[in-house]
C-alpha cells in the first residue's frame, strides 16, 4: 500500500481545475490524462457543472480572513441554510476570524448570498465561478505555474488549522474504504469505481497477513481464481462490469483520493484513527493514518499558528 500527498491547499490563488480534473480520474483508473488549464476547464464544465457531480469540488479548500462586521453582515451563520452552515469552519485566533469552506461549499455561498466573490477564487476556480460578480477590493496573490505543492506560507494570513491536504492511497482493499468513507467531518473521499474498471484480465486481491498465517497460500489463490472466472464468464456472457461487479470481493484491491484539513488529519485521525484508541481500528486504516501524519509532518510546510496582524 502507497499514501502520497499530491497537493497542500495554502490558500494561494492557483487555477486548482486540474487537480480536480486528476483526481477525477481515479474512478476511471486513468494513469494520465490531460491537466491542461483548458482540458480541465472543459471538462468540469460537462462533468462537474453540467452533470451535477459537484462532490468533486470538495478536493479544494479555500479561506478567507474576515473582521467580526462580516461575520455578523455577511456570515450571519442562523440566516445560512444548512447545506451550507454545516460546511463553514470558523477559526479564531486572538480576534481575528477566518472563514474554510470547500468550492463546493463557497459556490453554494455566493449563490445563496449574492455576494461578491473573492477574486481569489476566480483565480483558483475560473470555471466554477465564471459570470460570478467579484470583489475589487481585495489583493490577489501571485499565482503559481503549476500544481507542485508550495515550500512555504509565510504571507499567508490563515492558521493552521485551515490548510487541507490531498493524498491518495494505493493498493488498499475495498474493505479499508468501506470502513474509511463513513468519516466525514471535514474530509472528501473519491474512489476508483468497480462500475468502470474491467477486471477481467486481472484482479489483484489484499492478503491480510493474518489469512495468510492462517490459510495456505495455494487455498487462497484457489477461492481468488474462483471468483476472478466467475467475474470473466459474466463479462463472456455479455453482462456489463456494473453488474458482474457484485461478485468482487472486499479484499479486492483499490484506490482513493482524499482531501482533508489539518485539524481532520492531526484531530480525528491521530486520535481515534492512528492510535486505535476507538475500538481496534484495522490494519490498514492505522497504516494509512501514520503514513499520511508522517508525509505532513516531514514536509516541514511553515504556517504560522496564528495570522498577522
Amino acid at each position: 500500500m502507497k499514501v502520497k500527498l499530491i497537493y497542500t491547499h495554502l490558500n494561494h490563488a492557483v487555477n486548482v481545475e486540474p487537480l480536480i480534473k486528476k483526481v477525477a480520474h481515479i474512478s476511471y483508473a486513468r494513469k494520465k490524462g490531460d491537466l491542461s488549464p483548458e482540458a480541465s476547464a472543459k471538462f468540469i464544465q460537462k462533468h462537474v457543472l453540467n452533470a451535477g457531480h459537484h462532490s468533486l469540488l470538495r478536493h479544494a479548500w479555500f479561506s478567507q480572513k474576515i473582521s467580526n462586521a462580516e461575520i455578523i453582515a455577511k456570515y450571519d451563520y442562523f440566516r445560512l441554510p444548512n447545506e451550507i452552515r454545516q460546511y463553514l469552519v470558523f477559526d479564531e485566533f486572538e480576534g481575528r476570524t477566518t472563514v474554510s469552506g470547500t468550492i463546493n461549499t463557497w459556490m453554494n455561498f455566493y449563490n445563496h448570498t449574492q455576494a461578491k466573490v473573492d477574486p481569489r477564487l476566480k483565480e483558483m476556480c475560473p470555471t466554477v465561478f465564471k459570470g460570478f460578480k467579484s470583489a475589487d477590493n481585495l489583493e490577489i496573490p501571485k499565482s503559481a505555474d503549476n500544481l507542485e505543492i508550495p515550500k512555504s506560507a509565510d504571507n499567508l494570513e490563515i492558521p493552521k488549522s485551515a490548510v487541507a491536504y490531498t493524498f491518495v492511497v494505493e493498493g488498499c482493499s475495498r474493505l479499508f474504504t468501506h470502513q474509511q468513507v463513513r468519516h466525514t467531518h471535514n474530509i472528501a473521499y473519491n474512489q476508483e469505481s468497480t462500475r468502470y474498471v474491467d477486471y477481467s484480465k486481472k484482479m489483484d486481491m489484499v492478503i491480510p497477513e493474518k489469512i495468510r498465517d492462517k490459510w495456505n497460500d495455494d487455498c487462497t489463490e484457489d477461492v481468488i481464481d474462483t471468483i476472478h472466472n466467475v467475474y470473466k464468464d459474466l463479462k463472456n456472457a455479455g453482462v456489463k462490469k456494473e453488474d458482474a461487479r457484485f461478485f468482487l470481493p472486499n479484499g479486492i484491491m483499490s484506490k482513493l483520493a482524499v482531501t482533508m484539513r489539518h485539524d481532520s488529519l492531526f484531530g480525528q485521525y491521530k486520535k481515534s484513527r492512528a492510535d486505535g484508541k476507538t475500538g481496534k481500528p484495522s490494519n490498514e486504516i492505522q497504516s494509512v493514518a501514520r503514513e499520511m501524519i508522517r508525509i505532513v509532518e516531514e514536509s516541514k510546510i511553515s504556517v504560522d499558528s496564528t495570522p498577522k496582524q
